[in-house]
């Protein structure tokens, strides 16, 4: 596993244990990826850059944080963190705030400090049917892995819900009326 970094999959070698133990059987990533891009052989750990389509599920998987991705921005309205996968936004996919590849590949840590930082008590996701994805997940979902964590945390959980792409097309669309009467009032 050599340091290395392919479009947005960047790969902190000095973390990976295969750096660390020489015979390390860790295979986190290897037993997520949708594409089989990681494989573990005898040589190592290694990525096929030409297979990973950088959906970021091994970075949510990998347990000693070798692996990152740019952190995506997520869309707030009322105290609440809006999210949808690439199938879902289509052509507002790229650049788009709220749009990651694969709502899988987030972390329950992501989603703790986002909710921490954009004083928000639920995270609404969308996603496209995830069974018929080419990235379907091979580990645990999102919300399967958030699950436990919630229990831990009680009732200061932030709240997993899903929305249909519809609900977060109405959400996240920035054409709102204007309020008249507001607009009067700053007017005086």
């Amino acid at each position: 596993c050599a340091a290395s970094s392919h479009a947005s999959l960047t790969v902190h070698a000095e973390r990976c244990v295969h750096q660390r133990i020489v015979r390390s059987t860790c295979q986190a990533c290897v037993d997520v990826c949708p594409r089989s891009a990681w494989t573990h052989g005898d040589d190592g750990l290694s990525l096929d850059s030409d297979v990973c389509d950088h959906c970021g599920q091994c970075v949510a998987a990998c347990p000693h944080e070798a692996l990152s991705i740019p952190e995506p921005a997520p869309h707030v309205v009322d105290h609440c963190l809006i999210l949808a996968c690439e199938h879902v936004a289509g052509s507002r996919a790229p650049g788009a705030v709220g749009v990651v590849a694969c709502l899988h590949a987030l972390s329950a840590d992501w989603v703790i400090q986002q909710t921490r930082r954009h004083h928000c008590g639920r995270v609404q996701l969308a996603s496209a049917d995830c069974s018929t994805c080419d990235r379907a997940p091979r580990g645990q979902s999102l919300i399967q892995r958030w699950l436990p964590v919630a229990q831990r945390l009680g009732t200061s959980a932030p709240h997993l819900e899903r929305i249909s792409p519809k609900q977060w097309i109405e959400r996240t669309t920035d054409a709102h009326a204007p309020d008249l009467a507001r607009r009067r009032l700053f007017g005086r």
